[in-house]
């Protein structure tokens, strides 16, 4: 992914908003929102919603260095689960942790969330398998 010229001189706590990444990556603000609430692009919540650049930049290789594939892109960070500035627990900001510490903390978290997920799940449809079972039973 080709970052513009003009951010290298920015310093990593530089904010940018979605649209102004849309406008010079080309990155969608629809998938930016959804990787974001994915924790994979930490952000600031508020009007327009900000992206420190150090973090941006970080992202940005996490995404085009093959790791993508090991990330859950379509996962929905719980409310009770998120935290203020990035939604994963461990990860204050991408700019803390050197880049492959921190895409192994980021995978880790994103595959911890992602199984717990899917056994909510699981295990909401086995009570309402039960609960049908049951009602049916009564009516019968």
């Amino acid at each position: 992914m080709h970052l513009p010229a003009r951010w290298a001189n920015l310093p990593d706590g530089y904010l940018l908003t979605r649209a102004e990444i849309e406008i010079a990556t080309g990155i969608s603000r629809s998938s930016l929102c959804n990787h974001s609430y994915a924790g994979l692009l930490p952000f600031i919540p508020g009007r327009p919603v900000h992206v420190r650049l150090g973090d941006f930049k970080r992202y940005a290789a996490m995404m085009s260095n093959g790791v993508s594939k090991q990330l859950h892109r379509s996962l929905r960070v719980e409310h009770e689960d998120r935290q203020a500035y990035s939604v994963l627990h461990g990860v204050a900001e991408f700019t803390a942790l050197k880049q492959p510490d921190l895409i192994e903390k980021v995978v880790h978290e994103t595959t911890f969330l992602w199984r717990k997920y899917k056994e909510k799940q699981k295990a909401k449809r086995k009570r309402e398998r039960r609960k049908n079972a049951t009602n049916t039973k009564k009516a019968a």
